[in-house]
């Protein structure tokens, strides 16, 4: 899933020329940031952990055409193409529309400053609202009329990863997957008991189901959700 900002933020870099990956690592290690890279989109891929997600994945454009087997592992991450304007338009356009770019060549002071702002512009989805329920994922704290809710940490990644998928049905499966990072076959009744403490909490009526509805046989849904300020970038 994609973990609160309250912590560093976590960089993974992308790029065919191992030099210039070791090297924008290391400037965004020094920057404070969990950083790591991979030279290829096949290795990107193996290098991501569904329970744990970078924020931002930076990309040599050349790479795109396999970018979308990064978005089904971490399908909120922020993604920015790296680019050269000599590049043809044609391969811009095999990447994802409304993508983000950076030209190359261009100083880390830039690049970091096109990071810190998608950065800020995803930190505007950490803060949602339930009815009269306020949750900040950044903070890890959640009110109701100015008092405490307790939330446990998995509570509130399960809930944020529900919020994400605000109207969409999400299969027992696919939180196993994202939020405990369990394999696929795994059978158990756990979310099940979460999603239940979760429904107390949120709700002053233990039996009330109006944000999270069951579907039977396949999850769960969450409507309701407002978030201040969306982000929406979809896969293409």
């Amino acid at each position: 899933m994609a973990q609160p900002l309250g912590r560093s933020p976590k960089v993974l870099i992308v790029h065919s020329d191992p030099a210039v990956a070791k090297l924008l690592t290391t400037r965004f290690l020094d920057r404070s940031c969990d950083a790591d890279y991979a030279t290829s989109s096949r290795e990107a891929v193996e290098l991501l952990q569904p329970a744990s997600p970078p924020d931002i994945i930076l990309i040599e454009c050349t790479l795109g055409s396999g970018t979308h087997h990064l978005y089904e592992v971490a399908p909120y991450a922020q993604v920015l193409f790296m680019a050269s304007e000599k590049q043809p338009e044609i391969l811009r356009a095999a990447t994802p529309k409304g993508a983000d770019w950076i030209s190359e060549p261009f100083t880390f002071d830039n690049l970091a400053a096109r990071v810190k702002e998608l950065l800020a512009q995803r930190s505007q989805d950490t803060i949602v609202t339930l009815g009269d329920v306020i949750v900040n994922f950044t903070t890890y704290e959640a009110h109701r009329h100015g008092r405490s809710i307790e939330f446990t940490a998995l509570e509130l990644d399960i809930l944020y990863y529900l919020a994400r998928n605000v109207g969409v049905t999400v299969t027992r499966k696919e939180l196993l997957r994202d939020v405990w990072g369990l394999p696929r076959g795994v059978r158990t009744r756990t979310v099940d008991r979460h999603i239940a403490s979760i429904r107390k909490k949120i709700s002053d009526d233990p039996h009330d189901n109006a944000f999270i509805t069951t579907i039977f046989g396949k999850g769960y849904r969450l409507t309701g959700a407002r978030f201040p300020a969306r982000n929406p970038r979809a896969p293409a």
